[in-house]
């Protein structure tokens, strides 16, 4: 199956490895923990790089967008906030390379206040504080920062650990709970007629059959694929794209490693594949979430051997 890709923004916090300061006066900001530091620390490096990219903001409107997020007020949610942010930036883009007024600097640093807030929501931080909101006002053109670069360089590192270990948790539980609801749903699909069962869990049901040749696991095969998680949401298709899809049947999920290798050539066949034989206790980007169960649909047009 062909990957696919998902933005999951970190809003450019990598790279921050070369931040520079312009102004060497500080802030009357105090920080008073190191939890205040890296949080006043994310908010500096990703209006340190996006001034140095040569976008302009007004700390007004990041300020509201980022209050009103936290206080559920705000037309940017959870869900929208990572699409909505670069769409308003690529519209601010075009519009820097006309000759007139960005109209667009109000919406995008609203947006940019709103995303600072949901990035520690989705990583799982606990929010108490206003030290990111501060370190972007602070770093915004001609501002003076609390912390030099170097500074920030450390606070980045140690933000990057927390993140990582707060996402780790919080795919843990997830995949918990959707492994429990997929187990139930396997179970349930076994008992309907028609859907067989492998020695692994993989469960699948004939919709037609083929009559060509059956791929081994070294073979590439050319297929037409639907996939969708349990709840109808679809979240690949060749199908809808109109093109097939080629890849080497060793290079992909469990499920369809094996599934693969019980169709014949021109077959169809619906797959129920549990967590364990997908992508597992990590998700795949936003689409497929932790110990997420799979539905495809798959019609195995070629072998090419």
């Amino acid at each position: 199956m062909k990957k696919i890709f998902f933005l999951f923004s970190f809003f450019l916090f990598l790279i921050a490895c070369n931040s520079e300061t312009k102004n060497t006066d500080q802030s009357n900001y105090k920080l008073t923990s190191e939890q205040d530091s890296i949080y006043y620390a994310m908010g500096a490096n990703y209006i340190q790089a996006a001034v140095r990219s040569k976008l302009t903001f007004n700390g007004n409107e990041i300020k509201k967008g980022y209050l009103e997020s936290k206080a559920g007020q705000s037309y940017i949610n959870q869900k929208n906030h990572v699409n909505v942010t670069g769409a308003l930036r690529n519209k601010y883009r075009k519009a820097q390379l006309s000759s007139g007024e960005n109209i667009y600097v109000d919406s995008l640093s609203y947006a940019v206040g709103a995303n600072q807030y949901y990035l520690l929501q989705s990583l799982g931080v606990d929010v108490k504080d206003d030290a990111i909101l501060q370190g972007m006002l602070d770093n915004l053109a001609g501002g003076n920062s609390v912390l030099d670069a170097a500074q920030i360089r450390v606070m980045m590192t140690k933000f990057r650990d927390i993140s990582e270990e707060a996402q780790a948790k919080r795919n843990a539980s997830l995949s918990t709970e959707n492994k429990k609801i997929g187990t139930a749903f396997i179970a349930d699909k076994a008992k309907e007629p028609g859907v067989k069962s492998t020695a692994s869990g993989l469960r699948y049901k004939i919709l037609k059959a083929g009559t060509g040749a059956i791929p081994k696991a070294t073979d590439k095969v050319s297929v037409h694929y639907e996939g969708r998680l349990i709840d109808g949401t679809i979240f690949d298709s060749s199908i809808q794209r109109g093109q097939p899809t080629e890849f080497f049947l060793n290079k992909v999920i469990k499920g369809w490693t094996e599934g693969l290798q019980l169709m014949k050539t021109g077959a169809k066949y619906q797959f129920y594949i549990p967590g364990d034989l997908a992508y597992g206790d990590r998700g795949y980007g936003r689409a497929i979430p932790p110990g997420a169960t799979l539905i495809f649909d798959v019609e195995l047009l070629e072998v090419k051997r």
